[in-house]
């Protein structure tokens, strides 16, 4: 009897994304501006195994993209570019030095910049010093286009 296949985590680790079109419409904005910021790592872009760009919702609040996300994106850049990487790491709730539990783009909400560009930075050097064999996401890529459809299935509602 042949199992059925596991259910792919990652459109839970990353939750809904925007497509190229709904992200317009979120932002107001011209596709141009769009390429450009996501080459320029002011926006963090998710590319499928079916050559759709998609993008994370989390970084989208009151219909502009978060402020400083640039500069930690950047930062991680230092270690291996791995977008999907980049996404679980702002999007997992984890334990902090306080205590509870939050994300880490919940953190870059609440205006500290500082000690995420600080905690980016030392998480890039860890993930550099590491096998880039064990750093490398290729399963995430064919489950995004289903956090893309499921984001474009909420369409006309405000809620993430």
């Amino acid at each position: 009897m042949t199992r059925p296949p596991e259910p792919n985590p990652w459109p839970d680790v990353i939750g809904p994304c925007y497509t190229d079109d709904s992200l317009l419409r979120e932002l107001g904005t011209q596709e141009a501006d769009i390429t450009d910021a996501a080459h320029r790592l002011e926006i963090l872009q998710l590319v499928t195994a079916e050559g759709v760009s998609v993008y994370p919702a989390f970084q989208v609040r009151n219909h502009q993209i978060m402020a400083g996300l640039n500069v930690v994106l950047r930062e991680l850049t230092k270690g291996p570019y791995s977008p999907p990487m980049w996404a679980q790491w702002l999007n997992k709730s984890t334990r902090r030095p306080d205590g509870s539990t939050r994300r880490r783009i919940d953190e870059l909400a609440a205006g500290e910049l500082d000690a995420l560009v600080l905690e980016a930075r030392n998480t890039a050097a860890a993930w550099h010093s590491d096998d880039p064999r064990h750093a490398q996401l290729a399963p995430v890529r064919p489950a995004l286009i289903e956090v893309a459809d499921t984001r474009d299935g909420e369409k006309g509602s405000d809620s993430r």
